[in-house]
C-alpha cells in the first residue's frame, strides 16, 4: 500500500527544526524521515503544531510566537541499510541506534537546557 503512493524508501534519521529568531532548536528523529518531514513537519502549521502537541509545549510557544516564517528544518544525519528490518531483534537495534543518534544531537545542540526539547535523556522502550 505505501508503495503506491509514497514509492521512497524508509530511512530513519534525525532531523532539528530550528528557530532562527530565538537562535533554539528542537531535536527529533523518525523511522520514516522523508515521510516525517513531508507529512509531520512541512506541514506543521496545519498538523502537528496546531494540536498542541504537549510534548513539543515550548516548541509549540514559539511557533505562535514567530510563525513559519522562523523557522527551518535540517536533517542532520540519515540512518542507511540494505534492506528495511523485518524481525523483532532488528528492528530493536534499529531503534537503540536511532535513539543514540539523537541523544547525540540533543546533546551537541543543547535543545535541552536552552532549546525546545523536554526530556533530558532518550530511551528505548
Amino acid at each position: 500500500m505505501r508503495k503506491k503512493f509514497f514509492p521512497f524508501p524508509k530511512w530513519p534519521g534525525i532531523y532539528l527544526i530550528w528557530n532562527k529568531e530565538e537562535e533554539k532548536g528542537y531535536v527529533g528523529s523518525s523511522y520514516d524521515l522523508l515521510l516525517r518531514l513531508l507529512t509531520g513537519i512541512a506541514h506543521q502549521s496545519h498538523y502537528w503544531l496546531l494540536n498542541h502537541n504537549k510534548d513539543t509545549i515550548k516548541l509549540q510557544r514559539a511557533w505562535n510566537k514567530y510563525g513559519l516564517e522562523a523557522f527551518e528544518v535540517i536533517i542532520l544525519e540519515v540512518i542507511y541499510y540494505k534492506k528495511a528490518p523485518k524481525n523483532k531483534k532488528k528492528r530493536l537495534k534499529l531503534r537503540k541506534r536511532l535513539v543514540k543518534r539523537e541523544q547525540f544531537w540533543m546533546d551537541y545542540y543543547d535543545v535541552v537546557d536552552d532549546g525546545y526539547n523536554i526530556a533530558p535523556k532518550r530511551v528505548v522502550v
